[in-house]
């Protein structure tokens, strides 16, 4: 009698985990040509820098608060959707309900960007899920060689079309890219503070496009182009005293991304020159305002690696 038993209770430990219930099915940036009817709340200059997030799924039966950044600025909540103008440094969301109490503490797995806005799918729940709520995630990119929106599964659920920038659970995923009927599975692994890369390569035989269109993709740009990039250069770059007491002089090529969002990140030394250059090289690329994002030739942003050289010259 014992041995069904303990079969019985070792199925139900099997099975129980996968009834448990997730509360945020999705959360990524949203293209900004995919923002639409978003209200404007009245706020000060100050206020208006911080980031929003679109909640969509049941968003009204939910309260949110964002830690040690604080309570909401504003929001503007209707029947299917609800708007949230997240505090400056916001890093996750604890989600509560009058009934259930808090349901889900989750991480955005990474720093809100100012003024950016943000979509945040919610799975409507009729009980508190009897789980650790709290969701550790990582940032990642998911994308498919030409960008045409394949639909994008994890775990056998679909969370959106690529190009997809948004947080995952940290752990082991079923991965699927589906373009055209055509299915390509993986197994990832989504490990924390390890940006990510994901997609699978379709051929064109694949893509249903038009023949006389190109796939060449707009490539970002310093606001105000290549000569306001030039004269950002020079006017903030600073030739550390020590190089030039030693007389060093020479190019440091550095490499960066530019995210979907515009913003600067993975700055790495190329070719060195001297260690007090290339910090130099490093606090300079930072200092930077955001870019225009690279394109797609569908219109959608996506991140793209730009190679500079950057000169110290020995003047006379």
């Amino acid at each position: 009698m014992l041995k069904p038993v303990l079969t019985f209770l070792f199925l139900l430990f099997l099975i129980q985990p996968r009834c448990q219930t997730k509360v945020v099915k999705t959360f990524h940036w949203l293209q900004p040509s995919l923002v639409k009817e978003m209200p404007i709340p009245n706020l000060d200059q100050n206020e208006r820098k911080c980031a929003v997030i679109k909640v969509v799924g049941n968003p009204a039966a939910y309260d949110y608060d964002f830690g040690e950044a604080g309570k909401s600025i504003a929001t503007v909540k209707k029947s299917d959707v609800a708007w949230i103008w997240v505090p400056v440094g916001a890093t996750a969301i604890t989600i509560s309900n009058e009934k259930m109490g808090v349901v889900c503490m989750y991480d955005f797995g990474q720093i809100l960007e100012e003024k950016e806005v943000y979509e945040m799918e919610l799975n409507m729940i009729k009980k508190k899920p009897k789980r650790d709520l709290h969701s550790v995630t990582q940032w990642v990119n998911i994308l498919d060689k030409y960008d045409m929106g394949a639909d994008i599964y994890l775990d056998k659920e679909l969370i959106g079309k690529t190009p997809y920038y948004g947080s995952i659970p940290v752990g082991k995923h079923d991965f699927r890219l589906e373009l055209n009927g055509l299915k390509k599975d993986s197994t990832i692994t989504v490990v924390k503070d390890i940006p990510q890369n994901y997609g699978q390569t379709f051929k064109l035989a694949d893509v249903q496009y038009d023949k006389n269109s190109v796939f060449i993709p707009v490539q970002p740009q310093f606001p105000g182009g290549n000569e306001q990039l030039i004269k950002f250069l020079r006017t903030n770059l600073k030739y550390p005293a020590l190089a030039q007491e030693q007389g060093i002089h020479g190019e440091v090529y550095v490499s960066f991304i530019v995210r979907e969002t515009g913003r600067i990140s993975d700055i790495k030394i190329q070719r060195a020159l001297f260690p007090a250059c290339d910090e130099e090289v490093i606090q300079l690329i930072k200092m930077m305002p955001k870019w225009r994002p690279g394109l797609t030739n569908n219109k959608m942003a996506v991140p793209v690696k730009i190679q500079i050289p950057i000169a110290f010259r020995l003047t006379k």
